[in-house]
């Protein structure tokens, strides 16, 4: 059975290699095993949606979207994120995220935008 749970720093470290200076993150496991991460992350002056799933965490997508949404409520006012492709933008846009251009998409990545102000 797949368990939603706020990260530790040691999961943070795991995936990422470091800690960044502000993040709130979600892990899944899966069996005792982390199959699945995300978080939002302070980048310069901007807050970057993240995500990491492995292919044995696919068949649990509705509960990897619960764990996103648990990320999104604790969103800054605007929040960026790159899709993955498996996904084909369709989890970012159940979130909310609407499709942008990015002015530095090389290679080429759909990117998406959240908004606290354009949720209902």
């Amino acid at each position: 059975m797949i368990q939603l749970r706020p990260a530790t720093r040691q999961d943070v470290i795991d995936r990422l290699g470091r800690v960044p200076k502000t993040m709130r993150a979600w892990v899944a496991d899966l069996d005792g095993k982390t199959v699945a991460f995300c978080g939002i992350a302070q980048i310069g002056n901007v807050s970057e949606l993240f995500s990491y799933v492995d292919d044995e965490a696919l068949p649990y997508k509705k509960t990897i979207l619960k764990g996103a949404k648990q990320v999104m409520k604790q969103a800054p006012s605007v929040v960026i994120a790159r899709s993955d492709p498996r996904f084909e933008g369709k989890m970012l846009r159940h979130l909310g995220f609407k499709k942008i251009d990015h002015p530095d998409n090389e290679p080429p990545e759909e990117w998406y935008m959240w908004a606290k102000s354009c949720q209902g």
